[in-house]
């Protein structure tokens, strides 16, 4: 059984990766809210994969996976970001080079995302 976090703010979009993950019976999910309650939990629980929104209130993704990446086991963890930004964008392509310098984010799913990508990008870092 994979254990995958789900952190975004959205409700809508936190229900949709989780229904379209729950499809694999070998993935078991978690949703959470925000960035800092994502860290605290992580502090207590394994995930085999986060699937991690970047533009958050408070704790946003980048500074979710900084934090991760000076942790011991958290930095062992990869990292799909899902991002509302559009990958082509500026603000995407700068953060861009912020994801080079952190070696748990392993893929990015753009929104609106397809089900069939979701289930690919997770399948593809999850080793499947």
């Amino acid at each position: 059984m994979k254990k995958i976090l789900i952190v975004d703010n959205d409700k809508n979009i936190t229900q949709t990766i989780e229904a379209t993950l729950k499809t694999n019976k070998k993935y078991k999910t978690k949703i959470i809210m925000s960035g800092k309650e994502a860290l605290e939990d992580m502090k207590n629980n394994a995930y085999d994969l986060i699937l991690l929104d970047l533009m958050m209130p408070e704790v946003s993704g980048i500074d979710v996976c900084k934090k991760m990446v000076k942790d011991k086991d958290l930095k062992k963890v990869p990292v799909i970001i899902v991002s509302a930004l559009p990958v082509s964008s500026p603000s995407f392509q700068k953060s861009q080079d912020k994801f080079n310098e952190l070696d748990v984010v392993r893929d990015v799913l753009e929104k609106p995302f397809e089900i069939d990508d979701l289930l690919s990008k997770a399948k593809n870092v999850l080793g499947e």
